[in-house]
C-alpha cells in the first residue's frame, strides 16, 4: 500500500483485525489523523513504516508492545508530543526514525535498553534536554542524527567508547563542553557534524587516527587547541569545515596528503604561520577558505597547480605579503577570488585576466600599486562584485572595463586613479552601485540607465548635472577651476524610453 495516493484516516477496526501482520508499510501516501491506538495489537510486526504522510498528535505508548519490530519509521509527518518511554521495550529494533516531525520533550533514557539499535534519526524536531547517558550502552549503534533540535548539555563522556560509530550528526543544537575522548574510539568514523553548538576545548586525540573520515563539519563552535595536532593523514576525507572556532597553531603540510579533499575551510580562527605549499598538490580541491586568520608570508605559487575545477579561493583578512602570484591565472574555473585585507604589494597580475569564469573579485585593502591591467576587461562574467578599493592604484581606467556589462557592484575608492570615467562605464547597464571616491578623477559623471551611482568626497574636476557637482560647462574658457566634491552625491536613475 506504499507509494500511492491513498488518503484519509486509518480505521482502528481495520488495524485491530490485522494481528498476524509481519510488515505494515503505508509510507509515501497522504494518510492523516492519529496513529490508531490499536496498532499496539500488531505484536508480530517486524517492519512498521508510516513515513511521508500527514499523521498528527502523539506516538501511542502501546507501540512498545511491538517487541518483534526491527524497523520503525514515522518520519516526515506532523507528529507532536514526546517519545514514549515504552520504546525501551523494543529490544530488537535496529532502525528508529522519527525525523522531521514536531516532537517535544526529552529523549527518554529508556532508549539505552534498545540494545539492537544501529540507526537513530530524530533530526529536525523540537526535542530538548541532554542526550541521555544510557545511549552509550548501544554497542551496535553506528548512526545517530539528532541535529536541528533544542538539545543541550554535555555529551555522555563515554559516547563512542564501546561502539563503532560511523556517522554522528548533532548540529544546530545547544550542546556544550568538550567532545568525548573516545568518540571515534573504534576508528570507523566517517561523518562528524557538530555545526552551530557551543562546544569548547581541543578535539579528541582519536580523531587524528580516523583514517576513514570523509566529512567533518565543526564550524560555528568554540573549539580550540593546536590545529596541527588535531588531524593527521585522512586519505578518504572529501569535505572539512572548521570555520568560526578558536583553533591556533600552524597548518600542517600533511593536509597535502588528503588527496580526495574537495572542500577545505579553516576561516575565522587564530591560525598562524605560512600557507603550506603542499596545498597545491590537492588535485581535487574546489573550495579553499583560510580567511580571517593570522597567516603570514607569501601566497604560494603552487596554489596555481590546483584543479581547473577550483571555483572559490578566499585568503582574505590575513597579514599575507608579497606579490600576487601570476600562477593564479591557471585557475581558469575560479568564480570567487578574495584576497582582500592583506598586505599584498606590487601590481595586479595581468594573468588574472585568464580567470574568465570569475563572478566576484575582491583585492581591496592591500598595498597594490600600478595601473589597473586592461586584462580585467576579459572577465566578462563578473557580476556580483569588483572591489579594488583601498590600494595605491594609479593611472586611468583601461577602456576594456566597459565590457563588464554584467557587473552589479564596483568599488575603486581610496586609490590614486586619474582621468575620466564617462566613456569607460557608460555601457555598464547592470551596475547598481559604484564608488569612485578619494581619487583624482575629473570630467563628466556618466548617467546610468539601470542604476544609481555614488560619487563620494575627494575627487577633483568631476562635473555633471547632479546636485553638488559643478556644471561641465561652468568653467571660464581662460582657465580651469578645481572642483573638489566634499559631499556625497547620488545620481538618480534616468529612464531611457524609446517610443
Amino acid at each position: 500500500m506504499h507509494d500511492n495516493f491513498l488518503s484519509g484516516e486509518i480505521s482502528s477496526n481495520l488495524i485491530a483485525n490485522w494481528t498476524q501482520l509481519v510488515s505494515l508499510q503505508l509510507q509515501n501516501n497522504s494518510f492523516n489523523g492519529i496513529i490508531p491506538l490499536e496498532i499496539g495489537r500488531l505484536t508480530n510486526l517486524d517492519i512498521l513504516f508510516l513515513y511521508i504522510n500527514n499523521f498528527f498528535r502523539s506516538i501511542p505508548p502501546k507501540v512498545g508492545n511491538l517487541k518483534f519490530l526491527t524497523q520503525l519509521d514515522f518520519s516526515m509527518n506532523k507528529i507532536t508530543g514526546s517519545i514514549p518511554s515504552t520504546v525501551g521495550n523494543l529490544t530488537l529494533l535496529r532502525v528508529f526514525h522519527l525525523f522531521e516531525n514536531k516532537l517535544t520533550g526529552i529523549i527518554p533514557p529508556e532508549i539505552g535498553n534498545m540494545t539492537s539499535l544501529e540507526n537513530i534519526d530524530f533530526n529536525t524536531n523540537q526535542l530538548h534536554g541532554a542526550l541521555p547517558d544510557t545511549i552509550s550502552r548501544l554497542e551496535n549503534l553506528n548512526y545517530i542524527a539528532v541535529f536541528t533540535n533544542k538539545l543541550s548539555g554535555e555529551l555522555p563522556e563515554d559516547l563512542g567508547a564501546n561502539m563503532l560509530l560511523i556517522d554522528i550528526g548533532i548540529a544546530n543544537n545547544s550542546f556544550s563542553g568538550v567532545l568525548p575522548p573516545k568518540l571515534c574510539g573504534g576508528f570507523s568514523l566517517q561523518h562528524l557534524t557538530t555545526t552551530g553548538n557551543n562546544f569548547t576545548g581541543p578535539l579528541p586525540d582519536c580523531l587524528r587516527n580516523c583514517s576513514k573520515l570523509q566529512q567533518v563539519r565543526l564550524e560555528g563552535n568554540h573549539f580550540s587547541g593546536d590545529i596541527s595536532k588535531a588531524f593527521g593523514v585522512h586519505p578518504s576525507l572529501v569535505y572539512i569545515d572548521l570555520d568560526e572556532n578558536e583553533f591556533s597553531g600552524h597548518l600542517s603540510p600533511m593536509w597535502g596528503e588528503c588527496k580526495n579533499l574537495t572542500y577545505l575551510h579553516i576561516a575565522e580562527n587564530r591560525i598562524s604561520g605560512e600557507i603550506p605549499v603542499e596545498l597545491g598538490s590537492l588535485a581535487k580541491l574546489q573550495d579553499l577558505s583560510l580567511s580571517s586568520n593570522e597567516l603570514k608570508g607569501r601566497i604560494p605559487t603552487e596554489l596555481g597547480n590546483l584543479s581547473s575545477k577550483m571555483f572559490k579561493l578566499n585568503l582574505s583578512g590575513n597579514p599575507l605579503t608579497g606579490k600576487m602570484p601570476p600562477s593564479i591565472g591557471n585557475l581558469s574555473g575560479l568564480q570567487i577570488l578574495d584576497l582582500s585585507r592583506n598586505g599584498l604589494s606590487g601590481s595586479i597580475t595581468a594573468e588574472i585576466g585568464k580567470c574568465v569564469g570569475l563572478l566576484q573579485l575582491s583585492l581591496s585593502s592591500n598595498n597594490l600599486s600600478g595601473i589597473i591591467p586592461f586584462e580585467l576587461g576579459n572577465l566578462v562574467q563578473l557580476q556580483s562584485l569588483l572591489d579594488l578599493s583601498n590600494n595605491s592604484l594609479s593611472g586611468a581606467f583601461p577602456q576594456g572595463l566597459n565590457k563588464l556589462t554584467k557587473l552589479q557592484k564596483l568599488n575603486v575608492s581610496h586609490n590614486k586613479l586619474s582621468g575620466g570615467i564617462s566613456f569607460t562605464f557608460s555601457s555598464m547597464f547592470s551596475l547598481q552601485s559604484a564608488d569612485f571616491s578619494y581619487n583624482d578623477l575629473s570630467g563628466p559623471v556618466p548617467t546610468f540607465r539601470q542604476a544609481d551611482m555614488e560619487v563620494i568626497v575627494e575627487n577633483s574636476g568631476l562635473c555633471g548635472d547632479a546636485q553638488g557637482l559643478a556644471s561641465c560647462n561652468s568653467n571660464p574658457a581662460g582657465g580651469r577651476k578645481s572642483n573638489k566634491v566634499r559631499i556625497a552625491v547620488i545620481t538618480s536613475i534616468v529612464a531611457v524610453v524609446l517610443l
